[in-house]
C-alpha cells in the first residue's frame, strides 16, 4: 500500500467515524475552534508600525529615518509651532509653557527639547523680554559650536517654525489582550493633546501634533473600520451565494450553510495557528482575510456537495460520509498542500 492509499484510507475512516459519532466529533470541533480562538487573541499583535505603510525606498521614509537620526530618538512625539512672530517673547514663553507642560505632567516624559531651552541656553538661564534680546540668545547658542548650530536649525528648521521634541519611554497600558490592545501610542497622543490644549497659546500661534503615535493611531483608526467593512462585505457576499447555489441541493434549510460554518471554522483555526507561530495581524490581513473564507467555502462546498450526490445515489449517511471524504477529501488535501506552499 502506497502513500496516497494510507491517506486515501485515513480519510475514509474520518469520514465514517464522524458520521458515527456526530455528537462528539462537533463538540470536539467547537472545543478546539474556541481554544484556536482563545490562542489567537492572547498571543496575536496588532502591527501598526510605520514601515508596513510606506515604501521603504520612498522619499517618506526616507525623511522619517532621517528625523529620527538627527533627534536620536526611539519613541517621541513632535509638535509643530508656527507663528508669524517666532521669536517675539511672548511666543518663546508660550513655547515655554508647553515644554513645562509635557516635561511636568507627562509622567512618560524622558526630556522635552524646545526653542525656550535654546533660548535660556543663550540668555544666562532667562527669557529675554524683547525680541532682539531673543535673537541674540539663538545666535549665541549657534556659536557654541557645530553640535549646537545643527541642533539649533534641528528645532527650527524655516522662519516661523519651531519643533518641541517629546521623548518618552515605557507606558504603562491597560492588558486588552495581545489582539487589540491598549498602545502607547494612544495613551501618549491623547496626554500631548490635551497639555496642548490647556496651555495658553498668542493670537496667531498655531500647533500641530505629529509623529509615529499620531500616525499609528490614525492608522489604526483608518484601518479598523475597513477591516470590519471588508469583512462583512465578504461574508454577506458568500452568505448569499451559498445559500444560491446550495438549496437547490438541500431540501432542510438549515443544511445549506454548513458550508459556510466549516469555513467559520478553519477560520478560527487559522486565527489560532497565528498566534502559535508568532504571525502579527496588519493590513495585509484585510486581504488575506476574505480570501481565507472564500477557500473554506470552497472546500466545504465540494465536500458537501460530493456528499449530497451519493445520499441522492442511495447511500447511508456513513457511506456517503466515507466516499465524499475519500475522494474529494484526497483532492481538497492536496489543493490545501499546494495553497500553503503558494
Amino acid at each position: 500500500m502506497n502513500a496516497g492509499e494510507r491517506i486515501q484510507d485515513g480519510l475514509e475512516h474520518a469520514g465514517r467515524y464522524a458520521a458515527r459519532n456526530q455528537v462528539k466529533t462537533i463538540a470536539v470541533v467547537l472545543v478546539t475552534a474556541l481554544i484556536a480562538v482563545g490562542v489567537g487573541v492572547a498571543g496575536i499583535q496588532m502591527s501598526m508600525g510605520m514601515t508596513l505603510y510606506i515604501e521603504d525606498d520612498s522619499q517618506t521614509a526616507t525623511d522619517w529615518e532621517t528625523l529620527k537620526e538627527d533627534f536620536e530618538t526611539g519613541n517621541n512625539v513632535f509638535v509643530i509651532v508656527e507663528s508669524g512672530e517666532l521669536h517675539d517673547p511672548e511666543t518663546i514663553r508660550a513655547i515655554d509653557r508647553l515644554d513645562r507642560r509635557y516635561a511636568e505632567n507627562i509622567d512618560e516624559t524622558t526630556t522635552v527639547t524646545s526653542l525656550a531651552d535654546v533660548v535660556r541656553q543663550g540668555n544666562g538661564g532667562e527669557l529675554p523680554r524683547t525680541e532682539a534680546e531673543v535673537e541674540r540668545a539663538i545666535d549665541r547658542v549657534r556659536q557654541q559650536g557645530p553640535e549646537s548650530a545643527a541642533m539649533v536649525d534641528r528645532l527650527e528648521p524655516e522662519p516661523g517654525t519651531t519643533i518641541i521634541l517629546a521623548s518618552y519611554g515605557d507606558v504603562d497600558t491597560f492588558d486588552r489582550g495581545a489582539f487589540l490592545p491598549q498602545r502607547d501610542s494612544d495613551i501618549i497622543y491623547d496626554r500631548v493633546r490635551t497639555e496642548t490644549g490647556l496651555a495658553p497659546l498668542p493670537p496667531g500661534v498655531t500647533t500641530t501634533i505629529t509623529g509615529q503615535p499620531v500616525f499609528e493611531n490614525a492608522a489604526f483608526g483608518l484601518m479598523l473600520p475597513e477591516m470590519i467593512t471588508l469583512f462583512a462585505g465578504a461574508f454577506a457576499l458568500i452568505f448569499t451565494v451559498v445559500y444560491l447555489v446550495m438549496r437547490a441541493k438541500v431540501e432542510r434549510g438549515w443544511h445549506v450553510f454548513l458550508p459556510l460554518g466549516t469555513a467559520m471554522v478553519a477560520l478560527a483555526y487559522m486565527v489560532g495557528a497565528m498566534g502559535v507561530f508568532g504571525f502579527d495581524f496588519n493590513a495585509i490581513m484585510l486581504g488575506v482575510m476574505p480570501i481565507a473564507l472564500g477557500l473554506g467555502i470552497d472546500y466545504g462546498l465540494q465536500i458537501h456537495s460530493r456528499y449530497v450526490e451519493e445520499r441522492e445515489a442511495g447511500c447511508s449517511p456513513e457511506t456517503a460520509a466515507a466516499v465524499a471524504t475519500r475522494t474529494t477529501g484526497r483532492a481538497l488535501l492536496i489543493a490545501m498542500g499546494a495553497t500553503v506552499i503558494g
